[in-house]
């Protein structure tokens, strides 16, 4: 072990050594700039080295991706662009910038000093019109015709990276012609316009500003100035004109005048070495990568276009669907494209054909050539307008059919002169593809990294983010299976080409194309790549493993370093451990003192690597005490830390693994990445513990597994959707505990559904539940109902139930906590507030030290406010809404807030007549909230003694006056007080010291409680005289109201009653009259009768006289008063 151990650290050495000499430090972003200019905002990011990045304007939003992470400081765009930009959105591995726009920008790119990134958005910020920003002073127009009949004609830019483009939408075909003049393009339309002059040079990139227009009653007039040394070119499409103002390129000048050879004729770009060239005794290794030969072009067909035209014999796949050349000298630039050198230059003449495929959702794409056709191939489907594709594609297409690819994506394919190659743009969701001759290649080349450690095995991983779908395509010309990943970037292609012992990659306009040479070769597309595996894994060359290793790793020709030799330390397998462990025993018994601590180490690692944590840190412990300077050895610190993991004290683990002697150790940084997502947030763990998982390709089934859930787990957090699928593979093994097993399913499911896929999630859900696992069965079931849910399948009131039966499965960590808020938000949305603040309650006393037990406080604070104090117990009866306020009424807050809450209710409580409930109600707001003698406490105490009045309960009524009294009162509650105060008395028997309070008391609540005293008392006259005094005269030809009527009744009843007839006769002959129409006439005219009609039935007197009774009420007044003010109107 230490001769290897040697071995491998000179090793080591030799190639850091070299790796200093030879290989390039990393790129470095040295920052970020941004600043506001006077028609654009300017993002400049500073590099150290050229970097390869793409940027464009999709949905609203300025992305940019770059092949390596984006510098910090991001937030100054932000600050800077106010008026361009909001704040940036960064993906996880840092690659792609995303900036949502706050207005209609074009992008404009450029770069600076050899390593800057300069991107301008063009156009004034937002809240800054066009028209006011400043701008080239405009030369003087010609005269033009009137403005209501000249049309104004739109106009459109774009900045590429050799040419920018100027399109005129006019509505229907126009004439015009095009000069070229002293370095300006003068186009003469044929018709009238008008355009936004002003728009059009704050669009246009720098130097190319000037343009002007003259309009005439015959035509319009439109001067460009050219870039220096460039050229015009032009097409029309529809009634659209479209002009590219072409840059110089070096040599345009002196091969432009040579004549253009013809496609027919023109010969490849780069010729394949002859064999009788190569060494016979310099045999290429079979599996080694061969770059590819350049496709030969195919002869354009006759003027006559057959149905399918045949391909060229030159292009027949030899044997075994590689070609068996040795490789060439430079092969690593050449791709299945003619070189750009040996394409002819263009002038001014040269051609370019645009053909658009337009689609209502974001669609991936991908571009290629292949046995003489041009691909393009979506991952939706839609039928393709070929005669339209034919007609746009000018003398460039010959031939052009769609090709049946199933159901789910699109694939067109053309015969194309080998000359015009296709590059690519969007407006929108329309994809454009323009034709015009250049080269075969993308504008950004996608990674291609060989990975032989992964967890799957070996494979090939390609990073571009957004790949589509992926499709297989049967090629009927060849005969064979192609597989296709278009992707969503713009530009993003292979090259050069690769290939391997099991698959080609042909280079590419736009996307990924694998043809498998192997049986068993599969494809896997995510939002953060391509995968490419083969059954019993991908086979790689040893250069591959190299070129692999250094991109993962950062160094050249080196490995995943490792710490721990899991297979060495377990032993003999065959052997059963206790004999293994004897013999570890029995050789520290036998190691002397000074080698007895190495010999215990032995016995350590043998117990972590067959999974005995606990008895690991005990021999640890053991030779602590023997020797404390142990403790700093970076061997001591991983296995103390992969033990403490596999004991599930993961914060322990990650301080030892997080030991400066572990710094650099790939094997000790995925330990500690597993440690910390095991603790909280996998998803910030995603990253390492997929760069450093080649780890995993060496560990046991029993150690491997329960890793690889922990990591799939972070990359699922992370959206990483592939590297989630590497580790579920990893975990997916035969031998495993039931619980392992539930726990990669629920993790599958979980895949699939943040991938879309909800049918394969359900299943995977019901299959982790059938394993009966303690802990992932009632995780996957709770993930099932609410998915259920989500699609509409289960009703709230089912989920409800089933999450009820979870409370009890797992209990004391984030699933119960979950749960239990889950539940109260549904009971919440089902309007269920009992429920749902009982859930919140028990969530609050449960986990009373987790942080967001405030945010849950709050919570119920803000529901019991929305019921109590803004309406929503409204919906309630009003037993329920006492009892749920009693139940919770220590959320009541403090000062007026809850003073309002207590009001609304007693208010709603005493109209519907449930007295006892409002008195205690009233009774422990002034117990508890209002202790201070004053007006608003003297106020409640009124409410107090009418609700204990209004309920029978006249003693109590008096006790709450009395207790609520104080000095300075204003003079309506005093009053009012004063009154309820005197009719207790009166209802407690002591008229006397009723009517003593309500003496020199002149309102009309005084009188009528006064009447109602002497009546009760039957003190009939003083009844009768109090009673007069409420009663209005009566007035000529009209009837008494209803109120008043009633009154003169309990007026002649007193009268009748005190035995006083002559005041009764006289009270007829003066109310006679106003009494007919009302509903007490009768009794009236009965009451009041003279003698000589007999003695009235009293028995019939007392039952018209109780049809006043409720008029005679002094509380009755306060009841009406209530029905339609409420309790707290009446104070």
């Amino acid at each position: 072990m230490t001769k290897r151990l040697s071995f491998f650290a000179s090793f080591g050495l030799a190639l850091f050594a070299l790796a200093l000499l030879v290989a390039p430090s990393p790129a470095r972003a040295d920052g970020v700039r941004a600043a506001t200019h006077d028609d654009y905002g300017r993002i400049v990011f500073d590099w150290d080295v050229p970097v390869v990045y793409t940027a464009d304007i999709l949905g609203g939003a300025l992305v940019v991706q770059f092949d390596r992470p984006a510098p910090n400081g991001l937030d100054k765009v932000t600050r800077s662009l106010a008026g361009y930009v909001s704040e940036a959105r960064v993906s996880a591995d840092r690659r792609t910038v995303s900036f949502p726009l706050r207005g209609d920008f074009k992008l404009r790119r450029s770069n600076v000093g050899g390593n800057g990134v300069v991107l301008d958005l063009v156009g004034p910020p937002a809240g800054k019109s066009a028209a006011v920003a400043e701008k080239p002073a405009e030369p003087a127009k010609a005269p033009s015709a009137a403005p209501d009949l000249t049309p104004t004609i739109p106009v459109r830019t774009g900045i590429h990276d050799t040419f920018h483009r100027v399109v005129f939408d006019w509505k229907r075909d126009v004439g015009y012609t095009v000069d070229n003049q002293d370095g300006k393009a003068v186009i003469r339309f044929a018709r009238p316009g008008r355009i936004d002059l002003p728009r059009l040079n704050a669009a246009l990139p720098e130097g190319l500003k000037g343009a002007v227009t003259a309009s005439e009653t015959t035509g319009l007039t439109v001067t460009l100035p050219l870039p220096p040394g460039g050229s015009i070119r032009h097409f029309r499409s529809g009634g659209s004109v479209a002009f590219d103002l072409v840059k110089a390129t070096p040599g345009a000048a002196t091969v432009a005048a040579k004549p253009e050879a013809t496609p027919a004729t023109r010969p490849p770009a780069v010729q394949p070495s002859a064999p009788a060239e190569a060494k016979p005794a310099a045999k290429p290794d079979p599996n080694a990568p061969v770059a590819l030969p350049p496709m030969p072009p195919a002869n354009p067909p006759a003027a006559a276009v057959p149905s399918r035209p045949a391909p060229p014999s030159s292009l027949a796949p030899s044997a075994g669907g590689i070609a068996a050349v040795p490789p060439v000298a430079g092969a690593s630039n050449q791709g299945l494209a003619p070189d750009e050198a040996a394409l002819p230059a263009v002038g001014g003449a040269q051609e370019l054909y645009t053909l658009s495929f337009s689609w209502d959702r974001p669609t991936a794409a991908a571009a290629f050539r292949r046995a003489g056709f041009l691909w393009v191939v979506f991952d939706r489907h839609q039928q393709a307008d070929i005669r339209a594709l034919q007609v746009t594609g000018g003398k460039a297409v010959s031939f052009a059919e769609q090709v049946e690819v199933g159901p789910t994506a699109t694939a067109v394919r053309f015969v194309v002169d080998p000359a015009f190659n296709p590059s690519f743009r969007r407006e929108g969701l329309l994809w454009i593809m323009d034709l015009q001759r250049q080269p075969l290649r993308p504008r950004t080349p996608i990674e291609v990294s060989p990975q032989p450690r992964s967890p799957v095995g070996p494979r090939l991983y390609l990073p571009v983010s957004d790949g589509g779908s992926v499709v297989t395509v049967q090629d009927p010309e060849v005969g064979d299976s192609i597989i296709v990943v278009p992707v969503l970037p713009l530009g993003a292609g292979i090259y050069p080409a690769r290939a391997y012992p099991d698959a080609t990659l042909p280079v590419t306009a736009q996307g990924v194309v694998v043809e498998p040479v192997s049986q068993g070769v599969s494809v896997r597309s995510s939002r953060q790549g391509v995968e490419i595996t083969a059954a019993g894994g991908l086979r790689l060359s040893s250069d591959g493993e190299r070129v692999a290793a250094a991109a993962r790793l950062g160094a050249s020709g080196g490995e995943v370093s490792a710490i721990f030799d899991i297979p060495r330390w377990r032993g003999n397998q065959e052997a059963p451990v206790f004999e293994r462990r004897n013999q570890m025993l029995e050789a520290v018994g036998m190691a002397p003192a000074s080698r007895r601590n190495d010999a215990r180490m032995e016995m350590a690692r043998f117990y972590f690597a067959n999974g005995y944590g606990a008895e690991a840190l005990g021999v640890l412990r053991t030779i602590l005490a023997a020797d404390p300077e142990f403790e700093n050895r970076a061997s001591f610190r991983a296995i103390r830390g992969g033990a403490e993991f596999l004991m599930g004290r993961y914060g322990d683990a990650v301080n030892d693994l997080a030991h400066p002697s572990l710094a650099g150790v790939d094997e000790a940084a995925f330990w500690r990445a597993a440690a910390q997502a095991s603790l909280g947030n996998p998803a910030a763990q995603a990253g390492i513990l997929e760069a450093t998982s080649g780890v995993l390709a060496d560990y046991p089934d029993d150690l491997r597994v329960p890793l690889a859930l922990v990591a799939a787990e972070a990359a699922i957090a992370a959206a990483n959707d592939l590297a989630a699928r590497t580790f579920l593979e990893a975990a997916n093994v035969p031998d495993v505990t039931r619980h392992q097993k539930a726990e990669r399913l629920y993790f599958e499911g979980l895949m699939k559904e943040t991938s879309g896929d909800f049918d394969g999630a359900l299943q995977a859900y019901q299959q982790a539940e059938d394993e009966g696992s303690m802990k992932w069965t009632p995780h996957a079931r709770r993930k099932r109902l609410e998915l259920e849910h989500q699609l509409g399948r289960l009703p709230v009131d089912d989920l409800i139930q089933g999450l009820q039966r979870l409370r009890y499965a797992w209990r004391g960590d984030d699933f119960e906590f979950t749960l239990l808020r889950r539940l109260a938000d549904l009971n919440l949305e089902k309007g269920d507030y009992g429920e749902a603040l009982r859930g919140m309650k028990l969530v609050a006393t449960y986990f009373d030290q987790r942080p967001e037990v405030a945010e849950i406080t709050d919570q119920m604070l803000r529901v019991f406010e929305d019921l109590y104090l803004r309406g929503g117990a409204d919906a309630l009866s009003p037993i329920t809404a006492i009892a749920l306020y009693d139940e919770f009424r220590e959320l009541t807050p403090a000062g007026q807030k809850g003073d309002e809450m207590i009001r609304k209710l007693a208010d709603r409580l005493v109209k519907v007549d449930l007295l006892e409930q409002a008195a205690g109600l009233l009774d422990r707001q002034i117990q508890t909230r209002l202790k201070t003698p004053g007006e608003e406490r003297a106020r409640i105490g009124a409410r107090l003694g009418l609700v204990r009045l209004l309920n029978g309960q006249p003693e109590a009524a008096l006790n709450a006056l009395l207790a609520t009294g104080a000095d300075g009162l204003s003079p309506d509650l005093a009053a009012h007080r004063s009154h309820l105060a005197a009719r207790a008395l009166a209802d407690m028997g002591r008229a006397n010291e009723a009517i003593a309070r309500l003496d020199g008391d002149t309102t009309k609540d005084a009188r009528i409680l006064r009447s109602e005293i002497f009546w009760k008392a039957q003190n009939w006259p003083e009844a009768a005289r109090t009673i007069s005094e409420l009663v209005p005269p009566p007035e000529r030809g009209k009837t008494m109201a209803a109120e008043d009527a009633r009154r003169v009744l309990d007026w002649a009843t007193a009268l009748t009653l005190a035995g006083d007839d002559p005041q009764a006769a006289l009270l007829r002959r003066r109310y006679l009259d106003a009494m007919k129409d009302t509903d007490v006439f009768e009794a009236f005219d009965l009451i009041t009768s003279p003698g000589d009609r007999g003695l009235p039935d009293y028995r019939t007197i007392n039952e018209k006289v109780a049809q006043a009774d409720s008029f005679r009420s002094f509380l009755s007044s306060y009841r009406d008063r209530m029905k339609t003010e409420g309790l707290s109107g009446l104070n």
